[in-house]
């Protein structure tokens, strides 16, 4: 009996993988501890885990120590970075196949990371004239071509990889989930995955244009595997498609892999539409040949769902990509369509999330600011969606953001009236001309809503309006960086002399805006004033007051130039827009950069 115990003993340990150490319980409570922010004590009972497996020498578990004490240096040890590589770097001959092919990847993933961490120092480094393990003399070619070194070597085991189910590696890639493993159904599909990479620098090779003119390369899995791709490894494009075919290849035949099919299909009709952007109506075929494709599966809702996310996203003046077709009604049509065929499906529930954003209603308001007083003026209205617009204007309270609608909504109402709006129902969004009401001279909050009642749980918008008869003329001198001022007369363009002005600091603190006068300025017997430079990085503002109307302006440092003396125009107008029939009142001033004394008011 004794002996049979010693030889099961023997058998046992000789196991890969068979361990007194209860690695899942220990890793499962480092990543509690990753978790809740505990990176320290995680690091020392990975460190633990990981001393144990390199001295059993587990080639699992010495990978997954690597791969958890490089999770739990990042979020505290400052050279997180260069400790995990030589930590890859170190375990490398200590390994099985399929997890050496792994620890290249992560490798590679370090290297990437630290050169986009450090993409600035390593564009200045000189190309390097013998090899070295110090990284940070590395130039970035030395980088790119070591990362695609680790990633060959990785995939020169994909048969290995290929045999290996994700199930066997979940754990530690933390794919727990029975639907990602059915998406990543082998250790072949993390690796080709991570090294699958949206590089767009090829796009101007003749090799990657003619690619995008072949009809396999927006058809289904099978006709894609049947392309001849062209024997230029180097081009990234080409190794990414490449790669893909060979996925596709190996899963072909898979059999009730219908959403991996589809989610390979996706991945490919993405990756060319990323790259080539001018081929917008190939990938709009490319969907409709796969919904074609998958027509007896439940996943063609999914690629419903494509088409629908496709046309929402156009705009109506794209006329060269759908013709006379209203892109969102298009959309609303094919999510509804796949919510007909399936639907309890995936797809249908992602169908159903487009319909509601199209359906959904949305307001906002643009007014130019400051207003004519004692006028009409016009405003835009945006809507969405909408048919019928109530609108009121209440006074604005200096200590109140147009954001904080609970205390506009409860103001006393001093106008309020209703627009309606041609709603054409193409779910799309237009601008309509809306007419403000006269008001005095003064700061109010333009309420908007779609309900009668100013749900904010429905519509409701909110823009602050200023109205005032005058507006602020300001210019840089380029010679010394003053401010060139004047105050104008928005009905008659004329420059103001009896206007007054002042520059205040303003600052926001505990919820309230604080102003702080700093000075006022001379205003000349012409109407014009300078403001001296300001200080780096802050910012002022410009307050003037006729006694009836008062108008501001931000303004904020600048860097001094010199220039050859030149002149210069400025032109502004009475307001910011106009009706047809409107009479427009403009006003030039013409000035010298460098010689603000010569000037000349034309209105």
């Amino acid at each position: 009996m004794k002996r049979i115990i010693t030889f099961i003993f023997l058998v046992l340990s000789m196991i890969t993988g068979h361990s007194a150490t209860n690695y899942t319980k220990g890793w499962t409570e480092v990543r509690e501890l990753i978790s809740k922010g505990n990176y320290r004590t995680a690091h020392e009972k990975a460190q633990v885990l990981f001393d144990a497996a390199c001295t059993e020498q587990n080639s699992f578990r010495i990978l997954q120590g690597a791969v958890m004490l490089a999770q739990a240096e990042s979020s505290y040890e400052e050279e997180a970075m260069q400790k995990a590589l030589d930590r890859y770097r170190s375990i490398e001959g200590s390994l099985g196949e399929t997890d050496e092919a792994l620890r290249c990847i992560y490798l590679a993933r370090a290297y990437q990371y630290y050169l986009d961490w450090n993409d600035w120092n390593i564009r200045r480094n000189l190309p390097l004239e013998e090899p070295t393990d110090d990284i940070a003399q590395w130039d970035e070619k030395t980088f790119q071509t070591t990362i695609r070194s680790l990633q060959d070597k990785a995939l020169a085991s994909a048969e290995a990889l290929k045999r290996t189910p994700i199930a066997d590696y979940a754990e530690m890639l933390e794919m727990g989930n029975k639907a990602g493993q059915t998406l990543c159904p082998t250790l072949y599909d993390v690796v080709v995955s991570n090294i699958f990479s949206y590089n767009r620098a090829d796009n101007d090779d003749e090799t990657v244009q003619a690619l995008f003119e072949e009809d396999a390369l927006y058809g289904t899995a099978r006709e894609f595997c049947s392309l001849s791709l062209p024997d230029k490894q180097e081009i990234p494009l080409v190794r990414n498609l490449t790669l893909l075919q060979e996925l596709s290849r190996f899963h072909l035949n898979d059999k009730n892999a219908d959403a991996l099919h589809r989610a390979l299909d996706e991945k490919r009709l993405d990756y060319i539409r990323y790259h080539a952007f001018f081929e917008k109506v190939r990938y709009r075929e490319g969907l409709e040949r796969l919904v074609e494709a998958y027509k007896l599966s439940d996943e063609r809702t999914e690629w419903y769902y494509r088409q629908a996310e496709y046309w929402s996203s156009l705009e109506e003046e794209d006329e060269d990509r759908i013709g006379n077709d209203k892109p969102k009604v298009k959309a609303y049509g094919l999510a509804r369509k796949a919510i007909e065929i399936a639907p309890k499906s995936y797809g249908a529930t992602r169908c159903k999330n487009v319909i509601s954003l199209l359906e959904h209603p949305d307001l906002s308001i643009t007014v130019p600011t400051p207003i004519l007083s004692e006028q009409v003026n016009t405003a835009i209205l945006e809507a969405t969606n909408i048919n019928k617009v109530w609108l009121r204007i209440v006074k604005a309270n200096k200590d109140k953001s147009k954001s904080e609608l609970d205390y506009y909504l409860k103001q006393s109402v001093l106008k309020s009236w209703t627009a309606d709006i041609i709603d054409p129902k193409d779910y799309e969004s237009h601008d309509n001309p809306l007419e403000l009401p006269a008001l005095a001279p003064g700061k109010y909050v333009l309420l908007a809503s779609s309900t009668a009642k100013f749900d904010k749980k429905q519509n409701v918008c909110a823009v602050d309006i200023e109205s005032s008869g005058i507006t602020l003329y300001l210019e840089t001198i380029k010679q010394n960086g003053q401010h060139l001022g004047a105050v104008i007369d928005r009905k008659t363009g004329q420059i103001r002399t009896d206007c007054s002005v002042a520059v205040y600091r303003r600052e926001w603190r505990t919820g309230k805006t604080r102003g702080e006068k700093l000075f006022d300025c001379d205003i000349n017997d012409k109407g014009f004033y300078h403001i001296p430079s300001v200080e780096q990085n802050t910012t002022r503002v410009l307050i003037a007051t006729d006694g009836a109307s008062t108008t501001e302006r931000s303004f904020s440092d600048n860097t001094p130039y010199t220039f050859e003396q030149r002149e210069n125009i400025t032109l502004f107008s009475d307001r910011y827009s106009y009706r047809p029939g409107d009479e427009v009142q403009f006003s030039l001033v013409v000035y010298n950069e460098t010689d603000v004394n010569h000037f000349a008011v034309c209105s």
